[in-house]
This record gives C-alpha cells, structure tokens and sequence, in this order.
C-alpha cells in the first residue's frame, strides 16, 4: 500500500510509521512509564510504621501527627502544651494545620534521639520528604526538634508542630 506520492515516487520504504506500530510504541512507552513507577515505589517504600511505647515522648509525637493525618484536631490540639496553645484557639488551630494530611503525603518522620530531663523532653526528628514534579523523583531531609513537657500525667508538644 502506497501511503503518498512525491514525484512518483511511493513513500513505502521511507521509514513512515503505520498506525498500529504508533499504537504499539506509545502502548510500549506507557508500560515503561509504569514499570518505573511500581520500581520506584518499591524502593522508596521502606521500613513501615513503628508503634512506640503509650507515655513516651515518641508516642505522644505519633499521636500528635496521627492525630493531624486523621483530621481530628480537637485531639492533636490536647496534645500540646498549654504554653503552646497560649493564644491559639481551637479554630485557629484547626485554620493552621487544614493542610496538613494533603501536604504530608509523601514525608516520612523518623526519630532520631530523644533526651529526657526531668519533665522536659526534646526529641531530635528527621524529616524526609519526597517530591513528585513531572517524571522526576527528588528525596530530601532535614532535621527538626520537637521539645515536650510533662502536663496532667503524660507528654504534650512545647511548641506548635504544624508545617514540616
């Protein structure tokens, strides 16, 4: 089958693409793409969620940030301080921190040391944050303190732990 005529001459051996071979390399092409996907997303997939012991000041900081991924303010705002709800209400509370769950998909909060003394505490955090822009994977971290203190018989934040 002759597709065109230039100067009598048929395009045939020219190298042009038939239509069923476009489909089978863009089909090709999305494959790929999805391989690549599922590869990265085994590797970037690490150690799953570890549960720390309950009147710990790392469970009180899971429970913080459990809290804030399930929406439920009311509970993440008992988990601080009152020195670090000191004029911040409910309801500003909960205008801060709305973005959190969508902002925080792909971090990871790892903890990296924690220091008691007497009814303080300051739990040194690496935050490791994964950012999808276009066919590109980034991976960064940083670190990040978290102080607590002991309030009505357990550990509560020090400090307003909204944006990672």
């Amino acid at each position: 089958m002759v597709i065109a005529e230039v100067g009598g001459v048929g395009l045939r051996g020219l190298g042009v693409i038939r239509p069923e071979r476009s489909i089978l390399i863009i089909g090709g092409a999305v494959l790929a793409l999805i391989v690549v996907a599922v590869v990265a997303v085994l590797a970037f997939g690490g150690p799953s969620e570890q549960d720390f012991p309950e009147g710990s000041p790392e469970r009180a900081l899971q429970d913080y940030f459990r809290a804030l991924d399930e929406r439920d303010s009311e509970r993440a705002y008992n988990l601080l301080s009152d020195r670090a709800r000191l004029g911040m209400s409910l309801r500003e509370f909960e205008e801060r921190t709305s973005f959190f769950s969508t902002d925080v998909r792909d971090t990871r909060i790892r903890v990296r040391a924690v220091s008691i003394a007497g009814e303080r505490a300051t739990v040194d955090l690496e935050i490791e944050r994964i950012d999808h822009s276009g066919l590109t994977i980034d991976r960064y971290s940083y670190p990040r303190v978290a102080p607590l203190v002991q309030e009505d018989g357990g550990w509560k934040l020090d400090e307003f732990l909204g944006y990672l």
